[in-house]
């Protein structure tokens, strides 16, 4: 009888548990390195003109380096499909986002309108932010941590499988 994975209840994935995985985490890295140093530039869309950068451009953030606050974007992107930043400063003259803050997934609460269907802000640490206070940043595909759960749960299995049959040897042969 063939194997139905339809019958195989969904495990959860946590991100520090994918990142004891070797593979997931030199992956990680190159990914989120790479977009990291790439440079962050300001085009007009209907002309292609380069137009000058805000200071957030180069440092979204204020306490922290523009290639760590882009990286950990991308690191929830990847685990997650989905960032939040919070808009933290805003220009005095229009009211347009000055400075941001990147939350970690597991802070950040989603509240859904009545009828369940639209977000209508996010709580994080239990404060409530709406839509006009954050930036999402939204994957047209779900993280690995719900779409490899099965394989990255197996994969920790099998190191610890392996660990474990490493520090209990078996004898080879009879005497």
């Amino acid at each position: 009888m063939p194997h139905n994975l339809s019958l195989v209840p969904a495990q959860s994935m946590t991100r520090e548990l994918s990142l004891e995985i070797p593979s997931v985490v030199r992956a990680r890295n190159l990914i989120c390195g790479t977009i990291a140093s790439m440079p962050l530039e300001l085009y007009r869309k209907s002309t292609g003109e380069e137009l000058g950068k805000p200071v957030w451009l180069d440092q979204p953030a204020i306490n922290q380096p523009r290639s760590v606050t882009i990286s950990y974007t991308v690191d929830s992107l990847l685990m997650y499909g989905w960032s939040v930043w919070i808009i933290k400063s805003r220009y005095a003259e229009d009211g347009r986002p000055a400075s941001f803050e990147w939350i970690p997934n597991t802070r950040v609460t989603p509240y859904y309108s009545g009828d369940g269907h639209l977000i209508e802000g996010y709580y994080i640490d239990q404060k409530f932010y709406t839509n006009d206070d954050v930036v999402t940043f939204q994957s047209l595909n779900d993280g690995i941590l719900t779409t490899g759960a099965r394989v990255l749960r197996a994969a920790l299995d099998l190191e610890s499988a392996s660990s474990n049959a490493a520090a209990t040897p078996m004898p080879t042969g009879y005497l």
